[in-house]
């Protein structure tokens, strides 16, 4: 059993190294396409076979980043929800807070897949795993129940808002912090604009 862990150990600390050496080199080259296995497996001080023995090639390790990424997000719904029934919107809801923790204690990595042009991008995936998660499984619900408003349109806008403020925030290099970040975007939906003015220069 204890060789077991050993192993395991020994197994997630190699493929943690490869993957924070594909990191580094996407923020370098800004081209995850060119950068090559013996490149990686350098920058983690690896050898090549080492690569090969947890990736069959690199579109294998580009995948696992993509995982490390957005599990964060459907582990911030499934941990709060595994506590409570409901959340109240008008505060800063467990889920959200997590959220932004995750982007923030990764920033790296999120800076990395942001910069990574091509289907099935950061924000296509977050916005594919949201869909799954909160069709039919969450219900947003109202005070004052307008039974004219879709639901899934409830669904899309909400979906749609925190994807846009997390691009927002990757882009500004993090100028905010998590906390800030997850009041900002609940004020904004507390307390909505409900005017567009043009602003003549």
């Amino acid at each position: 059993m204890a060789y077991l862990h050993r192993q395991e150990r020994k197994r997630r600390q190699s493929t943690n190294a490869l993957k924070a050496a594909f990191i580094d080199l996407i923020l370098e080259s800004n081209d995850a396409n060119a950068i090559t296995v013996s490149e990686i497996a350098d920058r983690a001080d690896y050898n090549r076979s080492t690569f090969y023995f947890h990736y069959k090639d690199k579109q294998e390790i580009l995948e696992d980043l993509f995982k490390d990424a957005i599990e964060g997000f459907r582990n911030a719904v499934t941990v709060t929800f595994s506590k409570v029934q409901s959340v109240n919107l008008d505060k800063v809801s467990p889920s959200t807070r997590l959220s932004f923790e995750h982007v923030e204690n990764n920033k790296k990595l999120f800076k990395a897949l942001h910069a990574i042009r091509k289907t099935d991008s950061l924000y296509e995936r977050l916005e594919q795993l949201y869909i799954e998660m909160f069709t039919g499984n969450y219900h947003f619900s109202r005070r004052h129940d307008e039974p004219t408003i879709d639901q899934e349109m409830t669904v899309n806008y909400q979906i749609h808002a925190m994807i846009g403020i997390i691009k927002c925030w990757i882009q500004s290099d993090f100028k905010y912090s998590a906390s800030y970040m997850s009041e900002q975007i609940t004020k904004v939906h507390v307390n909505r604009p409900t005017d567009m003015i043009y602003m003549q220069t």
